[in-house]
């Protein structure tokens, strides 16, 4: 079964400073925090260029995106502020809450 698609959450721009010049990106929207199995904390991200859920380990800064070759507007984007969110204890709980919040399974 394919991935429901959501319409790209962008909640604003960064500008990074890089050798090139300035580059600005959009900024993700951080929706869940999560243990891995392995003990590391992950993001979860509504996705600012495709509208789908990427997963990122934690940490704010410049993420390049995960979305597939459909995507016209390619490049990297910003995440930002996840740390405020509860941090659940595996991936099976985070499964079932981002189902409860009406987001399908990434």
């Amino acid at each position: 079964m394919p991935a429901r698609k959501f319409t790209p959450v962008c909640i604003g721009e960064v500008t990074e400073q890089t050798r090139f010049g300035p580059i600005t990106v959009p900024m993700a929207l951080v929706i869940q925090r999560y243990l891995s199995r392995k003990g590391d904390e992950m993001w979860r991200i509504a996705c600012p260029r495709c509208g789908c859920i990427h997963e990122h380990g934690a940490g704010e800064g410049s993420r390049g995106l995960h979305c597939g070759a459909e995507i016209s507007n390619r490049g990297d984007y910003y995440l930002i502020g996840g740390s405020n969110l509860p941090l659940l204890p595996n991936y099976r709980e985070a499964n079932a809450d981002l189902r409860s919040r009406g987001w399908p399974n990434p």
